[in-house]
């Protein structure tokens, strides 16, 4: 009898800590089921965000670039070649001179994440860190970005005596069609030392603004290849 009740003893306090321990291991799948989820959450809202800031920063990098070689092309023509531009070509010319087009990126979701204290909901380090990099490039960009803006705004007040400014920018209607500009207007533009000082001043800052967007390019397109990778 002595045995047999140490024996039932035995089994009820081993059925007892296998109870336990499946009640814990219970628990922890589902903690690990929710995490998962949530995870998979943060992890689409950052795709649909980057995708966005992806689509942004193509067409950025494109009319920077387009911008730039505007600018070459304008700086070695000769007033003669600019006189015989026609109205629209000459529009277009003076149009991509001075727009500093701007990037601005969608980070709501990474930002919420940040400052919820959530960050680590998503596993994946290299990930984490790589959101970390992009919202502080992001940040750091505004400077180069003031100081386009500003030169690009000094241009414009320069080309006052030529009859410009032809589109103050901002503040304009978005369906208002930019002014016409002639070619005897950019060649007039094109010999006057302060006008052209100070687009070449606007330029520099535009290629530095342009070499900010081109390493958060390359962090967005990491970012993107690390949230797939981590739905594997």
């Amino acid at each position: 009898m002595a045995i047999e009740r140490s024996a039932r003893i035995l089994f009820e306090g081993f059925a007892i800590v296998v109870s336990i321990l499946l009640a814990f291991a219970i628990d922890a799948a589902w903690d690990l089921r929710g995490e998962l989820a949530e995870e998979r959450e943060a992890l689409a809202g950052l795709r649909s965000d980057f995708l966005s800031s992806r689509e942004q920063m193509d067409y950025v990098l494109r009319a920077h670039r387009s911008r730039a070689d505007v600018f070459d092309s304008f700086q070695n023509a000769t007033a003669n070649d600019l006189v015989t531009l026609a109205q629209d070509s000459a529009t277009d010319v003076y149009r991509q001179l001075y727009a500093p087009n701007t990037f601005n990126g969608v980070r709501g979701n990474a930002d919420a994440l940040i400052s919820s204290g959530k960050l680590d909901v998503i596993r994946d380090r290299v990930l984490r860190e790589r959101l970390v990099t992009f919202l502080n490039l992001d940040l750091d960009s505004a400077e180069e970005l003031a100081e386009m803006r500003a030169a690009s705004s000094a241009f414009l007040a320069a080309t006052v005596r030529h009859g410009g400014p032809w589109n103050p920018g901002r503040g304009r209607a978005s369906n208002s069609r930019l002014s016409q500009v002639s070619g005897a207007d950019l060649a007039r533009m094109r010999t006057d030392v302060e006008v052209m000082g100070r687009l070449r001043l606007a330029h520099h800052w535009s290629g530095i603004y342009l070499g900010e967007l081109s390493a958060l390019s390359g962090v967005i397109d990491e970012v993107l290849g690390l949230r797939d990778r981590s739905l594997e």
